[in-house]
This record gives structure tokens, sequence and C-alpha cells, in this order.
């Protein structure tokens, strides 16, 4: 008897079993896998990627202005979208109320590149109707269950923008 077609069988089963998938990780999760958000077919983008590490989604987009965003998607029964952008014109000596301002009109960019996008117009509006309750690492109820925190990271001589979406705090 050919002992090879039971072995094979045995690691086909083994094998697909044993996949280390991240659907996997969200089995008892009220949400499943992080997906990408962006197409490789926007306009002014020159780079886009995106990878799932265990249970983070990230996203990578480099425009041809020379900006960049990197978006982390995170959440097992509430969802976080942390974005990070950076910009030429970015530095240090910004004044706070400059970083409220870029982050609302970061979202408006990005309810720009398509109507798939769109609700992020929404997060923009409510964050302007919010605008003086923000501060710098605060974290701000703009609506039930919808949050959003503005923050500035300092990076070799220049500033990163991160903004936080969640539906907690």
């Amino acid at each position: 008897m050919d002992t090879r077609w039971p072995l094979l069988i045995l690691f086909i089963l083994v094998w697909g079993c044993s996949s280390d998938s991240s659907d996997d990780l969200f089995i008892d999760c009220r949400y499943s896998a992080p997906e990408r958000i962006f197409s490789n077919s926007l306009p002014n983008v020159e780079e886009h990627s995106f990878f799932i590490d265990k249970m983070v989604g990230e996203e990578s987009l480099t425009f041809t202005d020379g900006s960049s965003l990197r978006l982390r998607q995170s959440g097992c029964d509430y969802l976080k979208q942390e974005f990070e952008f950076t910009a030429p014109s970015f530095d240090r000596q910004k004044s706070i109320a400059f970083w409220f301002e870029e982050s609302i009109d970061l979202l408006h960019r990005v309810s720009e590149m398509g109507p798939e996008y769109i609700s992020y117009r929404q997060w923009a509006k409510a964050m302007e109707q919010k605008v003086r309750s923000f501060e710098l690492d605060k974290t701000v109820m703009l609506a039930d269950g919808y949050y959003a925190k503005v923050s500035r990271q300092n990076s070799r001589g220049a500033a990163i923008l991160l903004l936080t979406l969640s539906e907690k705090p």
C-alpha cells in the first residue's frame, strides 16, 4: 500500500486546521478583522500598503505633495482608528489651534477621496462643533459612542499629527 496519500491528506488537514488567520483572533468579537479602507487607485497617492498584525490593521499612504498618512485600525468590541499624518509644512512650533484645524482638514481631505469616505465629513463636522472642548491629548465625546483625541508627536525635528477616532474614550 502506498503510504504517501494518507500522509499527504494528514498534512493538508493539519495545515488547514492550524492556519494563523487573523479572523480566528476575532471569533469572540463583535467586529471582524480590520480591512483596508483605501484602494490602490486613489488620485494623488503615490504609494499604498495594508497589512494586519494580530488584531491591528495598518494602512499607509504617501501622497504626491510629500505628506503621508498611516492609519491603524483596532478593536474587538469597540472600534478605534488612529491616524498619523505628516506633512512638509508641520513643525513643532505650530500653535495648539493649528493641530485641531489640521485634524479637521485631514478628515475633510479623506472624505473627498471618494463617496465611500463621506462618513469622515461627519466626523469633521462633529469636531468643528466641539472645537472649544479640545485640548491636546484629551479625549472628547463628540456624541454618544463617538470620541476623538488630537495629539502631536515630535520626531526628528518635525511634528506628526495624531488623531484618534473611537467608540469608547
